[in-house]
């Protein structure tokens, strides 16, 4: 969870500098920057739940997990359908081939024989 947690600090603070940057940099008096700074940090405050912040993440997380596993395991599904069908073309391959050579050894055997019976006559 540390990693997310890290991700997830990163980003807030990322948005927070990049926040007070436009407002910063914004052609507005003082005293108006200051109250829209202190609106601004208090919905902030109110948004950073830090348990809201930890049960959004840890769905997030537990629902990329769900759906890799589905990925995962469909591919699992595809790939043992292929080495199936691929097996099933090897034996049909090996036994075409075995076929091959019963069929040419019996015409050689069948030739053979009549060589030797017109020798002999």
């Amino acid at each position: 969870m540390s990693r997310e947690r890290q991700i997830l600090q990163m980003a807030l603070l990322a948005g927070l500098a990049g926040a007070g940057l436009g407002l910063l940099l914004a052609p507005k008096p003082g005293q108006e920057l200051r109250h829209d700074l202190e609106g601004w940090l208090d919905r902030t405050r109110e948004r950073l739940n830090p348990a809201e912040i930890e049960r959004t993440v840890t769905h997030f997380v537990r629902n990329t997990l769900d759906q890799t596993e589905g990925i995962v395991k469909g591919g699992q599904s595809v790939i043992e359908n292929k080495l199936h069908a691929l097996l099933a073309a090897l034996e049909a391959g090996k036994q075409a081939y075995e076929d091959e050579q019963r069929r040419f050894a019996a015409e050689d055997k069948s030739l053979n024989g009549s060589d030797r019976v017109s020798r002999a006559g």
